[in-house]
């Protein structure tokens, strides 16, 4: 007995064209004689190829609803039905449905002419065309990169040695060079089209996803576009004021660090942060402060530190503290 074509693509009998095809596309590549080694794969792989010629052609979809692998020609004639008059010699043939309990009836003739190729003078069927699974494309592949911090920011080119099948399954090597864009963050992924695995079935192949690792920096961090560094000082530069050659991304700078600056205060340079990624719009360095202090006091600083007490008064005064 024929199963129902249903069935064989998983489907339920109200699923839409796009469902059809979407089971369609899933079991034809997974029995397809040159990639399913199981012993029956190429018999499913025709059953499949066969209920979706016929759920997906509007009228023959109709035709199987109403008198199942009858009405398109795959079985038997349905019970009930009775030729008509239209049928002789040379004549297409007809049937005329009559319904349990009723006398209404339906013309089959024009729905079997459709499904055999449509009518000629002669009788004659016109051939039906199988359909035929569309090709598919190779699977993604991804591959990790390190980058130094320097490289993530201004961008590099790499050469990067792949490990993928070939169209037979054999391995094969392949050397190819990637632009690396400036700007990449931890995680960024670069799109290489064509450079994915093969296709099993003639399709285009899949691409190449380079997913980048930032190594960590002796002393810039970065958040979103801006880079930041840590900025030691003197208690007396804090007070004081001072000038600091700091690095940056483009080379060295002379930051001035203002009088009264302090511990924790960022000091922004415009504009020499990394570069966005989208529209190389560039972000800001800050050099964070830290006011370093003496583990030991000084000799002979006491006194100099009384006088700086009486001078800057109690930082915590107006802080409404109520202890």
């Amino acid at each position: 007995m024929a199963r129902d074509y249903y069935d064989i693509l998983g489907v339920s009998r109200k699923a839409t064209q796009d469902e059809l095809k979407r089971a369609y596309r899933k079991l034809a590549r997974r029995y397809h004689p040159d990639v399913c080694k199981e012993k029956d794969a190429e018999k499913k792989f025709k059953e499949i190829n066969e209920a979706y010629e016929i759920l997906s052609d509007k009228d023959k979809r109709a035709a199987y609803d109403q008198f199942g692998h009858a009405g398109v020609g795959m079985g038997d004639r349905p019970a009930g039905p009775r030729p008509g008059p239209g049928y002789g010699p040379g004549q297409q043939r007809g049937y005329t449905w009559t319904p349990e309990g009723g006398q209404a009836d339906f013309d089959l003739e024009g729905i079997f002419g459709d499904l055999f190729g449509g009518r000629s003078g002669s009788g004659a069927r016109q051939r039906r065309t199988r359909a035929r699974p569309e090709p598919t494309s190779g699977n993604d592949i991804e591959h990790q990169v390190n980058l130094a911090f320097e490289e993530a920011v201004h961008g590099t080119k790499l050469r990067i040695q792949l490990q993928k099948p070939d169209e037979k399954g054999r391995m094969s090597s392949e050397t190819i060079e990637v632009k690396i864009p400036p700007g990449m963050g931890e995680g960024s992924r670069i799109r290489v089209r064509g450079k994915g695995n093969p296709s099993y079935d003639g399709g285009p192949p899949g691409d190449l996803y380079i997913i980048t690792h930032i190594n960590e920096h002796p002393y810039y961090r970065q958040i979103s576009g801006d880079i930041y560094i840590d900025l030691p000082i003197t208690v007396a530069e804090a007070i004081r004021g001072t000038k600091v050659t700091i690095p940056t991304i483009d080379g060295p700078t002379l930051l001035t660090v203002p009088p009264g600056t302090s511990s924790g205060q960022k000091l922004r340079l415009k504009g020499k942060g990394a570069p966005d990624l989208k529209t190389g719009k560039r972000g800001d360095q800050y050099a964070q402060i830290k006011i370093i202090v003496p583990k030991k006091t000084p000799d002979g600083i006491d006194e100099c530190l009384e006088k700086l007490n009486e001078a800057t008064g109690d930082p915590r005064k107006n802080l409404g503290w109520s202890i």
